[in-house]
């Protein structure tokens, strides 16, 4: 009572009125209740919700649609504060190597 909480970094910030925001998910791991490892990665989807080939390089000015958990936390040194995970993206407009080539060569 009557303590002020210390707030952890936001996972988000504001540049030139746009919102960026820094999504986690581990790679890999060990489960601590089972002791056993796991990998995983974000499902891709492309703009009709079919699966995106995971070898497809996807650069930067791709537009998608992120799917997120977020999960708060706290730790005396940090404060408190939130995290989001991700679980799913979907590509609405990719941006991939060979479209930057075909728009530079025209300039």
């Amino acid at each position: 009572k009557g303590k002020k909480i210390k707030q952890a970094p936001k996972p988000y910030k504001l540049e030139d009125g746009h919102y960026i925001f820094k999504f986690k998910m581990k790679a890999t791991g060990v489960n601590k209740k089972t002791k056993e490892s796991f990998s995983q990665r974000p499902a891709l989807f492309d703009a009709n919700k079919n699966p995106f080939p995971q070898s497809t390089s996807i650069w930067g000015g791709t537009k998608g649609k992120v799917a997120f958990v977020a999960k708060g936390y706290y730790v005396p040194a940090l404060g408190a504060g939130v995290t989001l995970q991700l679980r799913a993206v979907q590509i609405i407009d990719l941006v991939d190597p060979t479209s930057i080539n075909r728009v530079l060569s025209f300039i």
